[in-house]
C-alpha cells in the first residue's frame, strides 16, 4: 500500500534532483583553455596551433608576448593541417585576450 507523500518530502525530492542535475552539468564539459591544442590532433595541427595562439595574443596586445611571431610560412602555405591549427588558435587566443585582457602588475599595488 502506498502512503501519500507530504509536501515537504516532495519538495525535498525535487530540490535534491535539481542539485544533482546542476552538479552533473558543471562537470559535463571541461573548461576550455585556448592555449592548449585540442586533443587527438596531428603534430602538424598542433605545431600550427601553438604558433597561431602566440600570434593571436601578440596581435591582441597581450602583455608578456613580444612582437616575434613563430608562423612557419612554408608550412602555412603547403600543409593544410598546420594552416587549420594556426587559424583556429589565432582566432581563439585573439578572442580570449580581447574578452579577458590580462595586464602585468607594475608592482605598486601592494599595501
Amino acid at each position: 500500500m502506498n502512503k501519500p507523500r507530504s509536501s515537504f518530502a516532495t519538495a525535498s525530492l525535487i530540490l535534491s534532483a535539481a542539485a544533482c542535475l546542476l552538479c552533473a552539468s558543471a562537470f559535463a564539459a571541461p573548461l576550455e583553455n585556448p592555449r592548449v591544442p585540442p586533443p587527438g590532433q596531428s603534430a602538424a595541427f598542433t605545431d600550427g596551433y601553438v604558433a597561431g595562439c602566440q600570434t593571436g595574443y601578440i596581435d591582441a596586445g597581450r602583455d608578456g608576448f613580444d612582437g616575434t611571431t613563430t608562423r612557419d610560412e612554408r608550412r602555412f602555405a603547403v600543409e593544410p593541417e598546420y594552416n587549420a591549427g594556426y587559424q583556429q588558435a589565432y582566432a581563439a587566443c585573439f578572442d580570449d585576450e580581447k574578452r579577458h585582457p590580462r595586464m602585468k602588475s607594475d608592482g605598486n599595488n601592494r599595501r
